[in-house]
């Protein structure tokens, strides 16, 4: 494998500006490791590790030549490959500002906001405004929203976080020009009386409702009483219980007019090696690692020609998927190939009949490209990519779909899928190759044969999607419930396709697909077969409740649980696709009606406008020096605010240091009757192996009053998860997949005691233990 292909091996990038050349890379590493193992920059935190908590956030940048322009991304840094980063740009958050130079002024207003507590999250938070910022110099509250979507903060600080930094939107800077015209501020912001029907506010007759509706938002500026208990408003000043608002230094949260001004011009610019020449964007990359090999091909014949080689190969594009079986399932794929440079798979085609969409095409990338169709073409042919558009705000968060693609999101076939459905009830084209042949297929129910697996060929690849316009008489609805609104997996989701008759409410045809009610995504094809040629009303929609239930069986063992309310959902999210697409019906279409009780059923939810308030006492000028109560900013928020902050694993590694990785037991209730590690120790990099053996018996039981639980299991285990021994190695990966190679036999113990009746009858009770006699010296102590 090694002599069959020839390419460039030496992997480079720019890293806050300076350039990165290594040529030992090993492709099992994530952007995150190189960042904080090989360059010591921790700023950039690891988080949950699979995309979902957005602590590990970094912008990715890189110089779209075709419209000559720099284009950033947010992404998350423990899932790409830092072999992806060949020819980009990456900007950590040390690389904007630092308490030694230069605050930027996203990390400023973090801080003086007081929107970092314990400040892990906190430089993930910063670089998706960073970036937004970049994209984008003067957001919305809406941008700001969806910027965050795949930011989590454990601490429940996210109204200071937004308090902050929604000084950047126009929303706030409207505010202030309305305080600057009278001194006063209105708490409707652009809806203000006084940005309606002109500028000339001495000439202009406002009725006395709107006056009055006003006049109640309106803050003055009448100095508070010291003891009264106030709150933040928008502009960081404090209101009294009455809304009164002061502005003194000292009965603030924070003052905006100390923020430093943003300007787009100060930032850092984009390599110019980069955007003058295209040489790395034209590079057959080839990184080789101890267990795989990364390949980037620079066109499509020498894509097909890698993947009839090794058919078995993984596909990368976003890594959202195969990262995470690689890291959690611990999976290892010999084989990696990289598509992002070529023009097939990463083009939007307009062609009479609709769009072909490249399979690399990022998520985000086709949602902005939907939303220029739905502004340019008839609302009648942009039905289903409003739909996608629809779904793709509650697809994961803007990391994952800034790098994920469509078409990955199609081939990786999961059951739960957010687009699939989409894609299958609109009966779109795929277009396969392989260096045999190009054929076209539907996607549509047989497309998957099984969990995750297709009708592809081992040497056929994805290479683009035909989606199609929608027709005057075609609407479509899809819904997607989670257990919460964005940035989650679904639980059931649903796309319908509807056509109809003319201007009739007769079903010409019907296709409805759904997720999380299978091993794959699943039509309803009785159901469609029996509502075609019926009348669009509630009692057809009542005949196709039964036919959903026939065709959406789910064994009570399936996967994933909740088996009466997944088949609930399957009919409360037709009927509320009945009902919304009955409302556009309504007026052009005969015989549809909607009951007013039901309206309330048709809208899904929508985030509310941003409103927050943040009590607390004003302290009296004769305090000066004591500190307690008044709201001031915490020592370390600079510091967390530019990554400076360290973390136990932010601590600077020792020379020689070694790590550890726990053999943990994978039986309840049984005996342990060997435990076999010969194997592991033969791993190279592998130090020793430590079990109960090599501690001595009076140190192997520990705890914090009673010391019963074990260093290490060494005869019996009463759960999963218990410490049975542990491997030392050269590092944290070694360590990991050489505790998976120790073998431990187990013995089945019996009885299986579940119940407090089998516990009783087998006399087995916990035991005698010193707690009361804890908690009489306890009362001696306090009595």
């Amino acid at each position: 494998m090694a002599d069959q292909f020839q390419g460039v091996n030496t992997l480079v990038f720019y890293v806050n500006g300076k350039k990165v050349e290594d040529n030992d890379v090993d492709p099992e590493w994530t952007l995150l490791y190189y960042l904080r193992n090989k360059l010591r920059l921790c700023g950039t935190k690891l988080g949950c590790g699979e995309g979902g908590c957005g602590a590990c956030t970094v912008m990715v940048s890189r110089f779209d030549r075709e419209n000559k322009k720099e284009i950033h991304i947010p992404v998350n840094a423990c899932l790409a490959p830092v072999c992806s980063m060949h020819g980009l740009a990456v900007t950590t958050v040390e690389g904007i500002g630092s308490t030694k130079s230069r605050l930027h002024p996203v990390q400023e207003r973090i801080a003086k906001a007081h929107g970092s507590q314990c400040g892990f999250c906190t430089p993930g938070i910063v670089m998706s405004m960073y970036t937004l910022l970049r994209n984008n110099p003067t957001p919305n509250l809406s941008d700001l929203d969806v910027a965050f979507q795949g930011n989590l903060c454990r601490c429940t600080g996210y109204r200071p976080i937004i308090e902050g930094f929604k000084t950047f939107t126009e929303e706030w800077e409207i505010a202030q020009r309305a305080t600057e015209m009278n001194g006063k501020i209105c708490g409707l912001g652009k809806n203000c009386c006084k940005f309606q029907n002109g500028n000339d506010n001495s000439t202009r007759k406002i009725s006395a409702t709107k006056m009055n509706e006003c006049n109640k938002n309106k803050i003055n500026t009448n100095k508070v009483d010291a003891k009264s208990p106030s709150y933040i408003n928008g502009n960081g000043f404090h209101e009294d219980e009455n809304g009164n608002s002061n502005g003194n230094q000292e009965d603030v949260l924070y003052r905006p007019s100390d923020f430093i001004p943003y300007h787009p011009t100060q930032e850092p610019i984009f390599p110019p090696e980069l955007k003058l020449s295209d040489k790395y964007d034209q590079e057959f990359l080839i990184i080789r690692g101890q267990n795989c090999t990364w390949y980037r091909p620079k066109s499509l014949e020498q894509f097909l020609v890698l993947k009839s080689t090794y058919p078995e190969a993984k596909i990368v594009v976003g890594n959202t998927e195969v990262g995470v079986e690689m890291k959690f399932r611990n999976l290892i794929y010999p084989v990696l190939i990289q598509p992002s440079q070529i023009k097939e798979l990463n083009s939007i085609e307009r062609v009479e009949d609709g769009l072909i969409v490249g399979a690399g095409v990022t998520l985000i990338e086709i949602e902005n490209y939907f939303r220029q169709q739905i502004e340019s073409l008839p609302e009648s042919k942009t039905r289903l990519f409003s739909t996608a558009v629809k779904i793709l705000h509650y697809f994961a968060g803007k990391q994952i779909r800034s790098v994920g693609s469509l078409g990955s999101n199609i081939m990786t076939g999961s059951p739960i899928s957010d687009m699939l459905p989409v894609m299958m009830a609109a009966n779109v084209s795929l277009k396969l190759q392989s260096i045999r042949n190009t054929r076209e297929v539907k996607l549509d129910n047989n497309f998957f044969t099984g969990y995750r697996k297709s009708i592809l060929e081992p040497d056929e690849v994805l290479i683009s999607i035909r989606i199609p316009y929608s027709s005057e008489n075609q609407y479509f609805y899809a819904h997607k419930q989670a257990r919460r609104r964005e940035d989650d997996i679904a639980i059931v989701n649903m796309c319908m396709n509807v056509n109809f008759e003319g201007k009739t409410n007769i079903i010409e045809d019907i296709a409805i697909a759904f997720g999380g009610m299978s091993f794959k995504t699943v039509m309803a094809p009785e159901t469609s077969r029996h509502l075609k040629g019926k009348h669009w009303n509630k009692q057809n929609i009542e005949l196709a409740f039964n036919y959903l239930l026939e065709d959406l069986p789910l064994d009570p063992a399936a996967p994933g649980g909740m088996i009466l309310y997944r088949r609930s959902l399957t009919l409360s999210l037709f009927f509320k696709g009945f009902l919304a697409i009955s409302k556009k019906l309504y007026g052009k279409v005969p015989f549809i009606e909607i009951a007013d009780n039901e309206i309330s059923g048709i809208d899904d939810f929508h985030t509310e406008d941003f409103k927050s308030s943040q009590y607390f006492t004003i302290v009296p000028d004769t305090q000066q020096h004591n500190p307690l109560r008044k709201p001031i900013v915490h020592t370390s928020a600079f510091k967390q605010a530019t990554g400076e902050a360290i973390y136990c694993d932010d601590m600077p590694q020792f020379p020689n240091e070694l790590y550890m990785a726990f053999v943990l037991s994978t039986e309840a209730n049984a005996f342990i009757t060997a435990i076999d590690f010969s194997e592991a120790l033969c791993t190279e990099g592998v130090k020793a192996f430590f079990s109960a053996k090599d501690i001595e018996k009076d140190r192997l039981f520990v705890g914090t009053i009673v010391h019963d639980e074990k260093v290490f299991f060494s005869d019996e285990v009463t759960s999963q998860g218990q410490i049975i021994g542990a491997i030392v190695a050269d590092n944290q990966s070694i360590a990991k997949r050489a505790a998976r190679k120790v073998k431990v036999s187990y013995e089945k113990r019996y009885p299986v005691i579940l119940t407090i009746d089998e516990a009783i009858k087998h006399n087995s009770y916990i035991g005698n233990t010193p707690i009361k006699s804890l908690r009489k010296e306890i009362l001696k102590r306090f009595y």
